[in-house]
């Protein structure tokens, strides 16, 4: 029974290393987030996007050059008819020659427009949204990056200590079918210990499986493939001791205005108020001025450029103008959208301030949360030493007879309890540390510098 059991608990170790797995700890996998995770990657093109809309706009106000040009071959020339001798017989007279080519060469200039302006202020601005936008969704990443990290290594501790417990079941059932062979116990009292020890194995399949799950979902994040196989190497206490390290954090003064979050809506404000004042410029008129070239040539042989051909003859004009439209009366439409826009700013500014006082709550929030779940795991660990000699107690008196196969079961129940309950108070602490620096709108974690 006992190499059977050895065998299930070391399962997963030996098929880890049989695949050469990739070690990873925390920084690394938080490091990867940063680079290969799904939205950090969209994020990095829209800021590559917006710099060309930057570019689009700029151009717009910058002289623009086209050139055209067209070749006729007039197969059948058009006709007029007129009676030109007044005989009553109408003439049939065909104007124009068979083979002509024009070229044009034209440039026109913004001259003011003031939306133009205004278009490469806001251009100015979504650059600004993209590079924030981006900076969110690296701390997004990194965030679920590390709570999925939490959850594997605390998964992995649940399955190390179903597996000790497993282990001390196994040698608490050979006892005593020992005893019961030498008659000293009935068989209901292996078959109690024996049955304790198949929900410890059902247990151990389930945390195998939630093991395996949650790998891939760090994988995913890391955007690494889902046939890798990963080896976490930073350990639960590594990570705690990190996380007792971040009690910086609850003395850190808090700074609405670096908040990545608040920082967000007021580029979006930013943005708002440029509409406005476009509905605004819509007052003033529109300049443009241009020049225009044009070659052309005519002949009746094909080739109508030679100038010793058949009727060939070419002739090149050019202008030049400047052109202004300044609408005075839209019947109230154009100040009705300049109001709206107005509205729109107000809108955001009381968001802006709602914002400010929701982040400061939230960080008080997690501030608290983080030092209860320090001392909750505090509590839990103290627990566990507890619950650990008072199974070591009672397997003894087991051994000699003085404890039933229940008294056993039901200390060894609240043994594995017990780590559950430390393992889940680790998660939360760990957790609640991310949350608080989230909270504060920071773009590193100090859980890095584990």
């Amino acid at each position: 029974m006992k190499q059977l059991l050895l065998l299930s608990a070391c399962l997963m170790g030996t098929l880890l290393s049989a695949q050469n797995p990739i070690q990873l700890s925390l920084k690394q996998a938080m490091a990867l987030s940063e680079t290969n995770n799904a939205d950090v990657r969209v994020q990095s093109l829209e800021k590559l996007v917006a710099k060309k809309v930057l570019l689009q706009n700029i151009a717009i106000g910058l002289p623009s050059v086209s050139v055209g040009g067209n070749y006729v071959d007039n197969i059948d020339l058009p006709s007029q008819f007129f009676d030109i001798n007044q005989d009553g017989v109408i003439d049939e007279l065909k104007f124009g020659t068979r083979y002509s080519s024009a070229g044009q060469l034209s440039v026109n200039q913004l001259v003011f427009d003031g939306s133009y302006f205004v278009a490469v202020l806001a251009a100015d601005v979504l650059k600004g949204m993209a590079d924030i936008s981006y900076e969110q969704s690296v701390i997004n990443a990194r965030t679920a990056t590390a709570k999925s990290y939490h959850m594997l290594v605390i998964l992995q501790g649940n399955v190390d200590n179903v597996i000790k417990s497993l282990r001390i079941a196994a040698d608490a059932v050979d006892d005593m079918q020992a005893m019961h062979d030498e008659g000293l116990v009935e068989q209901s009292d292996v078959d109690q210990l024996a049955l304790n020890m198949g929900q410890l194995e059902s247990a151990l399949a389930y945390a195998q499986s939630m093991h395996a799950v949650n790998a891939n979902l760090l994988k995913l994040q890391c955007g690494l493939s889902e046939d890798v196989t990963l080896q976490l190497t930073s350990s639960l206490t590594s990570l705690m001791l990190s996380a007792n390290q971040g009690r910086s954090l609850l003395d850190t003064q808090f700074d609405v205005n670096g908040h990545v979050d608040f920082r967000a809506l007021a580029v979006q404000r930013m943005g708002q108020s440029l509409n406005m004042k476009n509905e605004a410029i819509q007052f003033l008129p529109k300049v443009y001025a241009g020049y225009a070239l044009s070659q052309q040539y005519v002949s009746e042989g094909a080739n109508v450029w030679d100038m010793g051909g058949i009727s060939a003859n070419n002739n090149a004009f050019s202008s030049w103008n400047v052109s202004a439209k300044w609408d005075l009366f839209t019947s109230g439409r154009r100040l009705a959208k300049f109001q709206e826009q107005q509205i729109k700013l107000q809108e955001l500014d009381i968001l802006l301030d709602h914002t400010a006082q929701a982040l400061a709550i939230q960080q008080s929030t997690a501030k608290a949360e983080f030092q209860h779940a320090l001392a909750d795991y505090q509590l839990q660990s103290r627990n566990v030493t507890m619950a650990k000699s008072i199974l070591d107690d009672t397997q003894v008196k087991l051994k000699a007879g003085m404890a039933t196969s229940m008294a056993f079961t039901q200390v060894q129940s609240q043994y594995q309890q017990a780590l559950s309950a430390q393992l889940s108070a680790a998660q939360q602490a760990l957790n609640n540390h991310v949350n608080l620096e989230q909270a504060l709108g920071q773009s590193t974690h100090s859980s890095l510098n584990d």
